[in-house]
Parts: structure tokens; C-alpha cells; sequence
């Protein structure tokens, strides 16, 4: 996803989250939301279509949010998942922790 894109993508994301957490209907959310159903359908199936993709391919989108000598790295995973990995860290614990967060369907 291109960066001009990604804080729609995130906004996006977090209304879909939010209405998924509320078990209303979409008609009754985006009513209350002033959300027009067109755009939240939109965003929903582009939201699922890039997650459908992270889970079906064998790379993830990366995102490298910070590096320092003293303190590693931090690393975003697709959309919403975040790694914080200490200066030093152990390769292993990184790939058990990537194997958890696939069969998480993350």
C-alpha cells in the first residue's frame, strides 16, 4: 500500500474494527457514524482483500518504524501487528513468534 494511503488505511481499519466490536448492523453503524454504507463497503472489501493477501502469500508487507544501535528495531507487520525486537534479539524467538502470529490468522 502506498504511504499517501496508509492513515486512510488505518482510519479505515479501526472503523471496521469498531463496528465488528459493536454487533450492529452496517446500516444502523454507518447511521449513527454519519458514514455513507457505499464507502464503508468499499473499505471493508479492500481492508479484506489486503488481509486475504498477507494470509494466502508467503511475505508480509514490512514496515521498519524505527532503528537505533542501542535499542533494535520496531517492525509493523501488514496492517495492524507490531514488533518490538531489543539490540541483540535471538533469531529463533522471531520465527516462533511469526509461525504464532500466522496460525493466529494475523
Amino acid at each position: 500500500m502506498k504511504i499517501r494511503h496508509l492513515e486512510r488505511y488505518k482510519k479505515w481499519s479501526a472503523i471496521i474494527a469498531d463496528w465488528e466490536s459493536t454487533g450492529l448492523a452496517v446500516a444502523e453503524y454507518c447511521r449513527r457514524n454519519d458514514i455513507a454504507r457505499g464507502l464503508f463497503f468499499d473499505w471493508k472489501r479492500r481492508i479484506r482483500e489486503r488481509e486475504d493477501e498477507a494470509r494466502d502469500g508467503d511475505f508480509v508487507a514490512v514496515e521498519f518504524l524505527a532503528e537505533s544501535g542501542c535499542c533494535g528495531i520496531g517492525v509493523r507487520i501488514g496492517g495492524d501487528i507490531e514488533l518490538q525486537l531489543s539490540k541483540g534479539f535471538d533469531e529463533s524467538e522471531l520465527f516462533r513468534a511469526i509461525q504464532v502470529l500466522r496460525k493466529a490468522g494475523c
